[in-house]
Protein backbone atom coordinates (compact mmCIF):
# COMPACT_ATOMS: atom_id res chain seq x y z
CA UNK A 1 0.00 0.00 0.00
CA UNK A 2 1.22 3.34 -0.97
CA UNK A 3 2.48 5.44 2.16
CA UNK A 4 0.14 7.30 4.27
CA UNK A 5 2.65 9.94 4.25
CA UNK A 6 1.81 10.96 1.07
CA UNK A 7 -1.59 11.68 2.28
CA UNK A 8 -0.43 14.00 5.20
CA UNK A 9 1.89 16.02 2.90
CA UNK A 10 -0.84 16.72 0.97
CA UNK A 11 -2.86 17.55 2.94
CA UNK A 12 -1.02 20.47 4.24
CA UNK A 13 0.03 21.19 1.55
CA UNK A 14 2.38 20.74 -2.71
CA UNK A 15 3.73 22.61 -5.19
CA UNK A 16 0.16 23.65 -7.21
CA UNK A 17 0.07 21.84 -10.11
CA UNK A 18 -2.74 21.40 -11.81
CA UNK A 19 -5.12 23.82 -12.93
CA UNK A 20 -4.02 27.15 -14.40
CA UNK A 21 -5.02 28.94 -11.13
CA UNK A 22 -3.27 29.77 -8.05
CA UNK A 23 0.03 27.87 -8.04
CA UNK A 24 0.58 29.06 -4.37
CA UNK A 25 0.38 26.92 -1.34
CA UNK A 26 -0.06 26.84 1.98
CA UNK A 27 -2.88 29.22 2.31
CA UNK A 28 -5.84 28.71 4.48
CA UNK A 29 -8.40 26.96 3.69
CA UNK A 30 -11.95 27.42 4.51
CA UNK A 31 -14.78 25.12 4.85
CA UNK A 32 -18.22 26.57 5.02
CA UNK A 33 -21.32 24.88 5.22
CA UNK A 34 -24.38 25.54 2.99
CA UNK A 35 -28.27 24.38 2.55
CA UNK A 36 -28.12 23.96 -1.34
CA UNK A 37 -31.77 22.27 -1.27
CA UNK A 38 -34.92 21.70 0.62
CA UNK A 39 -37.33 18.75 -0.33
CA UNK A 40 -39.85 17.70 2.21
CA UNK A 41 -38.75 17.38 5.65
CA UNK A 42 -34.91 16.79 4.15
CA UNK A 43 -32.61 20.35 4.13
CA UNK A 44 -29.82 18.90 1.99
CA UNK A 45 -26.49 20.59 2.95
CA UNK A 46 -23.27 20.82 1.07
CA UNK A 47 -19.55 22.32 2.59
CA UNK A 48 -17.52 24.50 0.24
CA UNK A 49 -13.72 23.98 0.89
CA UNK A 50 -12.04 27.08 -0.75
CA UNK A 51 -8.30 28.82 -0.04
CA UNK A 52 -9.07 32.51 1.60
CA UNK A 53 -7.00 34.19 -1.22
CA UNK A 54 -9.40 32.63 -3.99
CA UNK A 55 -12.65 33.94 -2.11
CA UNK A 56 -13.74 36.42 -4.85
CA UNK A 57 -11.55 35.07 -7.97
CA UNK A 58 -13.23 33.95 -10.78
CA UNK A 59 -12.98 30.62 -12.87
CA UNK A 60 -12.47 28.21 -10.53
CA UNK A 61 -12.17 24.28 -11.14
CA UNK A 62 -14.94 22.10 -9.30
CA UNK A 63 -13.96 18.61 -7.23
CA UNK A 64 -17.32 17.84 -5.83
CA UNK A 65 -17.19 14.65 -3.86
CA UNK A 66 -19.85 12.35 -3.10
CA UNK A 67 -19.79 10.06 -0.02
CA UNK A 68 -19.89 6.20 0.21
CA UNK A 69 -22.59 4.02 2.65
CA UNK A 70 -24.86 2.00 1.03
CA UNK A 71 -27.49 4.70 0.48
CA UNK A 72 -28.19 4.27 3.81
CA UNK A 73 -25.34 6.28 5.89
CA UNK A 74 -22.30 7.66 5.68
CA UNK A 75 -21.71 11.83 5.43
CA UNK A 76 -20.65 14.73 3.60
CA UNK A 77 -17.87 15.11 6.77
CA UNK A 78 -15.34 12.66 7.16
CA UNK A 79 -11.64 12.68 7.87
CA UNK A 80 -10.53 10.99 4.37
CA UNK A 81 -13.22 12.67 2.35
CA UNK A 82 -11.72 16.17 4.15
CA UNK A 83 -7.78 15.14 3.79
CA UNK A 84 -8.88 14.93 -0.04
CA UNK A 85 -10.39 18.18 -0.85
CA UNK A 86 -8.43 20.51 1.22
CA UNK A 87 -5.85 19.00 -1.11
CA UNK A 88 -7.59 19.94 -4.35
CA UNK A 89 -8.63 22.92 -2.58
CA UNK A 90 -4.85 23.61 -1.72
CA UNK A 91 -4.76 23.53 -5.71
CA UNK A 92 -7.14 25.98 -6.69
CA UNK A 93 -10.29 24.16 -7.06
CA UNK A 94 -13.37 24.94 -5.12
CA UNK A 95 -14.18 21.89 -3.37
CA UNK A 96 -17.60 20.36 -2.37
CA UNK A 97 -18.86 17.16 -0.40
CA UNK A 98 -22.40 16.74 -0.25
CA UNK A 99 -25.44 15.06 1.64
CA UNK A 100 -27.87 13.45 -0.21
CA UNK A 101 -30.92 11.71 0.37
CA UNK A 102 -30.42 7.76 1.32
CA UNK A 103 -33.20 5.91 -0.39
CA UNK A 104 -31.71 2.41 1.55
CA UNK A 105 -32.63 4.13 4.86
CA UNK A 106 -34.43 1.13 7.43
CA UNK A 107 -38.41 2.10 6.76
CA UNK A 108 -38.44 3.22 3.06
CA UNK A 109 -38.74 6.79 4.01
CA UNK A 110 -38.57 7.53 0.23
CA UNK A 111 -40.73 4.92 -1.09
CA UNK A 112 -38.34 3.72 -3.40
CA UNK A 113 -39.13 0.54 -5.10
CA UNK A 114 -36.39 -0.35 -6.82
CA UNK A 115 -32.41 0.04 -6.86
CA UNK A 116 -32.92 2.58 -9.79
CA UNK A 117 -35.41 4.75 -7.40
CA UNK A 118 -32.37 4.97 -4.96
CA UNK A 119 -30.03 5.72 -7.30
CA UNK A 120 -32.48 8.30 -9.11
CA UNK A 121 -33.09 9.85 -5.73
CA UNK A 122 -29.17 10.43 -5.20
CA UNK A 123 -28.59 11.59 -8.57
CA UNK A 124 -31.29 14.15 -8.88
CA UNK A 125 -29.87 15.78 -5.45
CA UNK A 126 -26.56 16.06 -6.79
CA UNK A 127 -27.59 17.83 -9.55
CA UNK A 128 -29.08 20.48 -7.75
CA UNK A 129 -26.46 20.66 -5.52
CA UNK A 130 -24.31 21.13 -8.93
CA UNK A 131 -26.68 23.78 -9.82
CA UNK A 132 -25.82 25.15 -6.68
CA UNK A 133 -22.42 25.71 -6.80
CA UNK A 134 -22.71 26.95 -10.31
CA UNK A 135 -25.07 29.49 -9.13
CA UNK A 136 -23.47 30.78 -6.37
CA UNK A 137 -19.88 30.47 -6.73
CA UNK A 138 -17.62 32.12 -9.54
CA UNK A 139 -16.99 28.58 -10.58
CA UNK A 140 -16.29 27.12 -14.46
CA UNK A 141 -19.10 25.28 -15.26
CA UNK A 142 -16.71 23.22 -18.03
CA UNK A 143 -14.65 22.00 -15.60
CA UNK A 144 -16.46 20.33 -12.84
CA UNK A 145 -15.12 16.61 -12.14
CA UNK A 146 -17.18 14.22 -9.86
CA UNK A 147 -16.23 11.68 -7.65
CA UNK A 148 -17.41 9.25 -5.04
CA UNK A 149 -16.71 5.82 -3.37
CA UNK A 150 -19.28 3.42 -3.06
CA UNK A 151 -22.70 4.38 -3.48
CA UNK A 152 -21.17 7.82 -3.89
CA UNK A 153 -18.95 5.97 -7.03
CA UNK A 154 -22.69 4.92 -8.60
CA UNK A 155 -23.99 8.07 -8.16
CA UNK A 156 -21.55 9.67 -10.11
CA UNK A 157 -21.35 7.48 -12.30
CA UNK A 158 -24.94 7.12 -12.96
CA UNK A 159 -25.40 10.63 -13.03
CA UNK A 160 -23.01 10.65 -15.77
CA UNK A 161 -25.03 7.81 -17.63
CA UNK A 162 -27.91 9.89 -17.35
CA UNK A 163 -26.87 13.07 -18.70
CA UNK A 164 -25.59 10.91 -21.93
CA UNK A 165 -28.95 9.47 -22.20
CA UNK A 166 -30.42 12.88 -21.74
CA UNK A 167 -33.37 12.47 -18.97
CA UNK A 168 -35.43 14.59 -18.08
CA UNK A 169 -35.35 15.20 -14.59
CA UNK A 170 -32.15 15.94 -14.76
CA UNK A 171 -33.37 18.95 -17.35
CA UNK A 172 -34.84 21.21 -14.38
CA UNK A 173 -31.38 21.38 -12.79
CA UNK A 174 -28.46 21.30 -15.11
CA UNK A 175 -27.55 24.35 -17.38
CA UNK A 176 -28.64 22.98 -21.28
CA UNK A 177 -26.21 20.71 -22.34
CA UNK A 178 -23.92 20.52 -19.75
CA UNK A 179 -21.76 18.05 -18.67
CA UNK A 180 -19.07 17.09 -16.04
CA UNK A 181 -15.32 17.74 -17.02
CA UNK A 182 -14.44 14.33 -15.38
CA UNK A 183 -15.52 11.39 -13.38
CA UNK A 184 -13.56 9.65 -10.50
CA UNK A 185 -15.44 6.38 -8.82
CA UNK A 186 -14.34 4.24 -7.09
CA UNK A 187 -15.95 0.56 -7.06
CA UNK A 188 -18.73 1.29 -8.71
CA UNK A 189 -21.29 0.58 -11.01
CA UNK A 190 -24.19 1.51 -13.13
CA UNK A 191 -28.15 -0.04 -13.91
CA UNK A 192 -30.06 1.25 -16.80
CA UNK A 193 -33.80 1.42 -16.84
CA UNK A 194 -34.43 -1.52 -19.05
CA UNK A 195 -31.56 -4.46 -17.75
CA UNK A 196 -30.22 -3.96 -20.59
CA UNK A 197 -26.39 -3.11 -21.79
CA UNK A 198 -25.77 0.42 -21.14
CA UNK A 199 -26.17 2.47 -24.45
CA UNK A 200 -24.16 6.44 -24.56
CA UNK A 201 -25.87 8.41 -27.46
CA UNK A 202 -23.71 11.22 -26.47
CA UNK A 203 -20.08 10.36 -25.69
CA UNK A 204 -19.30 10.65 -22.15
CA UNK A 205 -16.75 12.57 -20.12
CA UNK A 206 -13.08 11.63 -19.35
CA UNK A 207 -13.06 9.17 -16.27
CA UNK A 208 -10.81 7.58 -14.00
CA UNK A 209 -12.42 4.13 -12.80
CA UNK A 210 -10.78 2.57 -10.05
CA UNK A 211 -11.60 -0.81 -8.17
CA UNK A 212 -10.52 -3.71 -6.39
CA UNK A 213 -10.74 -6.99 -8.15
CA UNK A 214 -11.90 -9.13 -5.56
CA UNK A 215 -14.87 -6.58 -4.26
CA UNK A 216 -17.26 -8.74 -3.70
CA UNK A 217 -19.97 -5.69 -3.25
CA UNK A 218 -19.93 -4.00 -5.81
CA UNK A 219 -19.37 -6.12 -9.33
CA UNK A 220 -16.26 -5.41 -11.11
CA UNK A 221 -17.98 -6.64 -14.24
CA UNK A 222 -21.43 -7.75 -14.00
CA UNK A 223 -24.25 -8.93 -11.28
CA UNK A 224 -27.75 -9.20 -10.67
CA UNK A 225 -28.88 -7.23 -7.45
CA UNK A 226 -31.97 -7.16 -5.98
CA UNK A 227 -33.19 -7.68 -9.37
CA UNK A 228 -31.40 -4.99 -11.24
CA UNK A 229 -28.14 -5.39 -13.17
CA UNK A 230 -25.31 -3.67 -12.28
CA UNK A 231 -22.14 -2.77 -14.88
CA UNK A 232 -19.06 -2.48 -12.96
CA UNK A 233 -15.70 -1.40 -14.23
CA UNK A 234 -14.43 -3.63 -16.28
CA UNK A 235 -18.03 -3.91 -18.29
CA UNK A 236 -17.91 -0.07 -18.79
CA UNK A 237 -13.58 -0.58 -19.82
CA UNK A 238 -14.69 -2.37 -22.25
CA UNK A 239 -17.22 -0.34 -23.62
CA UNK A 240 -15.70 2.57 -23.25
CA UNK A 241 -12.13 1.11 -25.20
CA UNK A 242 -14.41 0.08 -28.37
CA UNK A 243 -15.83 3.90 -28.66
CA UNK A 244 -12.78 5.21 -28.21
CA UNK A 245 -13.61 6.70 -24.77
CA UNK A 246 -10.96 8.08 -23.15
CA UNK A 247 -10.31 6.74 -19.57
CA UNK A 248 -7.72 5.15 -17.06
CA UNK A 249 -8.92 2.14 -15.42
CA UNK A 250 -7.00 1.70 -12.09
CA UNK A 251 -7.49 -1.79 -10.57
CA UNK A 252 -6.15 -2.93 -7.43
CA UNK A 253 -4.95 -6.80 -7.79
CA UNK A 254 -6.56 -8.81 -4.62
CA UNK A 255 -7.61 -5.75 -3.40
CA UNK A 256 -11.72 -5.86 -2.02
CA UNK A 257 -14.55 -3.16 -1.80
CA UNK A 258 -11.60 -1.05 0.76
CA UNK A 259 -10.26 0.80 -3.03
CA UNK A 260 -13.96 3.20 -2.12
CA UNK A 261 -12.25 4.44 0.75
CA UNK A 262 -8.33 4.14 0.81
CA UNK A 263 -8.91 6.27 -2.82
CA UNK A 264 -8.98 9.51 -0.45
CA UNK A 265 -5.86 9.27 0.98
CA UNK A 266 -3.66 6.79 -1.70
CA UNK A 267 -4.84 7.77 -4.81
CA UNK A 268 -3.97 11.29 -4.96
CA UNK A 269 -1.13 11.22 -7.56
CA UNK A 270 -3.36 8.91 -9.54
CA UNK A 271 -6.23 11.59 -9.33
CA UNK A 272 -3.93 15.02 -10.25
CA UNK A 273 -2.38 12.84 -13.50
CA UNK A 274 -5.72 12.51 -14.92
CA UNK A 275 -6.90 16.06 -14.22
CA UNK A 276 -3.97 17.17 -15.62
CA UNK A 277 -3.74 14.66 -18.65
CA UNK A 278 -7.47 14.23 -19.55
CA UNK A 279 -8.64 17.59 -18.79
CA UNK A 280 -6.07 20.46 -18.71
CA UNK A 281 -4.27 18.76 -21.45
CA UNK A 282 -7.32 17.06 -23.47
CA UNK A 283 -5.57 14.17 -23.97
CA UNK A 284 -7.43 11.34 -26.21
CA UNK A 285 -5.98 7.95 -24.32
CA UNK A 286 -7.10 4.83 -22.60
CA UNK A 287 -4.62 3.57 -19.95
CA UNK A 288 -4.89 0.42 -17.81
CA UNK A 289 -3.07 0.04 -14.64
CA UNK A 290 -3.10 -2.81 -12.32
CA UNK A 291 -1.58 -2.30 -8.89
CA UNK A 292 -0.73 -5.04 -7.02
CA UNK A 293 0.71 -5.21 -3.30
CA UNK A 294 2.05 -7.96 -1.82
CA UNK A 295 -0.37 -7.79 0.76
CA UNK A 296 -3.88 -6.59 -1.13
CA UNK A 297 -5.52 -4.17 0.86
CA UNK A 298 -8.73 -5.61 2.59
CA UNK A 299 -11.98 -4.63 4.61
CA UNK A 300 -12.18 -7.97 5.85
CA UNK A 301 -12.53 -7.03 9.45
CA UNK A 302 -12.04 -3.71 11.39
CA UNK A 303 -9.04 -4.04 12.13
CA UNK A 304 -7.74 -5.02 8.44
CA UNK A 305 -10.35 -1.66 7.83
CA UNK A 306 -8.11 0.35 10.18
CA UNK A 307 -5.00 -0.52 8.59
CA UNK A 308 -5.52 0.17 5.33
CA UNK A 309 -7.95 2.96 5.52
CA UNK A 310 -7.34 4.84 8.75
CA UNK A 311 -8.86 8.40 8.25
CA UNK A 312 -12.31 7.23 6.44
CA UNK A 313 -12.82 4.64 9.14
CA UNK A 314 -11.62 6.83 12.03
CA UNK A 315 -13.62 9.69 10.72
CA UNK A 316 -16.76 9.36 12.11
CA UNK A 317 -17.68 11.29 15.06
CA UNK A 318 -20.16 8.62 16.25
CA UNK A 319 -16.97 6.16 16.63
CA UNK A 320 -14.25 8.35 18.66
CA UNK A 321 -15.48 7.76 21.83
CA UNK A 322 -16.01 3.84 21.14
CA UNK A 323 -12.39 3.21 19.93
CA UNK A 324 -9.37 3.16 22.12
CA UNK A 325 -6.41 4.47 20.45
CA UNK A 326 -3.76 3.30 22.71
CA UNK A 327 -4.83 -0.13 21.50
CA UNK A 328 -5.99 0.00 17.77
CA UNK A 329 -4.43 -2.93 16.90
CA UNK A 330 -7.19 -4.58 18.81
CA UNK A 331 -10.70 -2.05 18.87
CA UNK A 332 -13.13 -5.21 20.02
CA UNK A 333 -15.38 -2.79 20.58
CA UNK A 334 -16.22 -1.27 17.12
CA UNK A 335 -18.67 -2.50 14.91
CA UNK A 336 -18.97 -1.22 11.34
Amino acid sequence: MKKLLFAAIAAIGMTGILPAVAQETGKDVSITTHTYAIKDNDSLKLDIYLREDLVGKENLPVMLYVHGGGFKMGSRKNAAQEVFLRHFADQGFLGASIDYRLGALDGNPYGCKSLMDIFRLATADMADATRYIIDNFKVDPTKIVTSGGSAGAMTVLQMEYDICNDKDYLKASLPEGFNYAGVIPAAGAICTDDNKEPVWPRKPCPMLIMHGSNDPLVPLDTADVLGTKLFGSMFLHGQFKADKVPHWLYIEKGADHIVAMKHLTDNLEETEKFYRSFINDGKDSIVVTEWQDAEPASMACVNAMIKNAPLYILGYDKYLNEIDFNNLGNPSEVVY
